[in-house]
């Protein structure tokens, strides 16, 4: 992430912008898909599906930090960071059959899922120059 500042005597201020990445994993446990027949709310798929997915999502990330020096090789950071990616949607379907009141069941079923990540970090380090 690049940066800009302004030093002053005792320290500096600085803000910086760039791009972030992050690592996801969605999971969806017992997925069931239901159908209102004849007025009876039946479930038409079987047994219950599970999916799973994983991906990177990419985004963008900014920083706004101050430090102060307590001597020459002495210094304190405070920043704080925000990082957003953009909306994923992820898509799943699996075929199913089944028989429910008499009625044999076969279709696909369908399930998605929309996701963003949004971190907020707020760090305070005592540091020292070699």
């Amino acid at each position: 992430m690049p940066f800009i500042g302004h030093e002053f005597n005792y320290g500096f201020v600085y803000f910086g912008a760039g791009p972030a990445v992050f690592r996801t994993k969605g999971d969806l446990y017992n997925v069931t898909g239901y159908a209102d027949i004849n007025g009876t709310h039946a479930d038409i798929t079987g047994t219950p599906t599970n999916y799973s997915s994983s991906q990177w999502l990419w985004g963008a990330a900014a920083e706004l930090g101050a430090a102060y020096y307590f001597s020459p090789t002495w210094f304190a950071d405070l920043n704080y960071t925000y990082a957003m990616t953009g909306n994923h949607t992820t898509n799943y379907s699996s075929p199913f059959a089944s028989s429910t009141d008499g009625y044999d069941d076969t279709g696909t079923l369908y399930a998605s899922t929309t996701n963003r990540v949004i971190a907020q970090s707020v760090a305070l380090s005592i540091n020292k120059v070699f």
